[in-house]
């Protein structure tokens, strides 16, 4: 079994667990493959992270019927407002309580172990504290208290399991952890996709279907793979934000509204990981060229040259800024997600009858960038 530590920003990546890699997790904790150790801190930590995220969406509404509430408005509906808070109110109330027993519940499934506080993690935090050890960056650094908490409950974790595994996307708590765990990742897709992690799903799932079978079935059959990409890509990155130094916006980014056919893409067979239960994850990468929009200050577009003004469309938006329509070459890389029916596999080896066609979905985007075009002048 392997004995496992998520850090909050590994919860914070997927806040809601629905990507692959958190599936699979489920299924690995579930089936008594994997027990996961939740320190208190993260739990903490994380759920109150949800809380402020929802009572940040809660507070323009709530303070919009406020506002109302101290406008000069007949009797009757100063009443009505006030019912439409307390509603509010309620709905606030339910939310949090259903934030709470969500991450309870799935703790439940994944059999997790709870982890408490214990009388000397503080007494050792305050020592490396003050003395400026590992995980903290200095001496009295305040901000890496909850961290040195995760790191108390990650030494006595250790003590008991010599094969504990931590995943942490923080760089200077993962090095700290090194010092006493057996193995650290800096993301959960990279734990899932490590060795030991597929040949537990391997084995759990698909006992004669090996994955290099499956990479030769998958290559044979590029079209496929290709069409759903084709199928798919648009919806995904409608929506999405371009970063660029480039981009004449105030943050230097721009929203996608608009997407062209893709060409040059790129299916990574080779680095196909299967994640359980007829689940597989390939990476892909395309060109397209996107039209995306943005806000630009005013004197900012009348100082750039002429060349670069002719592919940017504007309209009024305010005293200072125009909205800008622009046209951009991107390169776009990402996740295809797609299952197989195992329960053919014993009769079955053939990929396109294996294949659950209406599974495909590009799981996440990995990146988006700007790319040389040879359209572009």
């Amino acid at each position: 079994m392997i004995h496992l530590v998520l850090d909050t920003s590994i919860y914070r990546a997927d806040p809601n667990r629905k990507k692959a890699a958190f599936i699979a997790l489920l299924k690995l904790g579930a089936n008594g493959y994997v027990k996961l150790h939740m320190p208190y801190i993260v739990e903490r930590e994380f759920k109150s992270q949800r809380l402020e995220e929802y009572e940040f969406l809660f507070k323009p509404i709530d303070d919009s019927i406020n506002t109302l509430k101290r406008k000069r408005l007949p009797e009757n509906l100063i009443k009505d407002i006030s019912k439409q808070a307390l509603s509010l109110k309620k709905i606030q109330n339910k939310t949090i309580r259903f934030i709470e027993k969500e991450l309870v519940d799935w703790i439940v499934k994944m059999k997790a172990n709870r982890c408490r506080l214990l009388p000397g993690h503080s007494r050792r935090m305050w020592e490396a504290y003050f003395a400026g050890l590992p995980p903290f960056s200095n001496k009295k650094a305040r901000t890496d208290i909850p961290d040195s908490f995760v790191f108390e409950t990650i030494r006595d974790l250790s003590n008991k399991y010599k094969e504990l595994v931590f995943v942490c996307g923080d760089e200077r708590l993962r090095k700290s952890a090194e010092r006493v765990v057996n193995k650290t990742y800096s993301s959960l897709e990279d734990f899932i996709a490590s060795e030991e992690c597929q040949n537990i799903l391997l084995e759990h799932s698909v006992k004669e279907y090996t994955e290099g079978h499956i990479v030769l079935q998958m290559k044979d059959n590029h079209q496929i793979f290709e069409k759903a990409i084709n199928d798919l890509y648009l919806d995904a990155l409608v929506g999405k934000t371009l970063g660029d130094q480039s981009i004449p916006d105030d943050n230097q980014s721009a929203t996608i509204n608009g997407v062209d056919a893709a060409v040059n893409v790129s299916i990574e067979y080779d680095q196909t990981s299967y994640y359980g239960d007829g689940l597989l994850v390939v990476p892909f990468s395309l060109d397209t060229e996107v039209l995306a929009d943005y806000y630009i200050f005013k004197s900012d577009y009348y100082c750039m040259d002429e060349e670069k003004t002719k592919h940017i469309s504007i309209t009024d938006w305010n005293d200072h800024y125009f909205a800008a329509e622009e046209d951009f070459f991107v390169h776009v890389s990402g996740f295809l997600t797609f299952e197989i029916d195992i329960k053919k596999l014993r009769d079955e080896k053939d990929i396109k009858n294996l294949l659950k066609v209406d599974s495909f979905k590009i799981d996440s985007l990995e990146s988006i960038e700007l790319a040389p075009s040879t359209n572009t002048p």
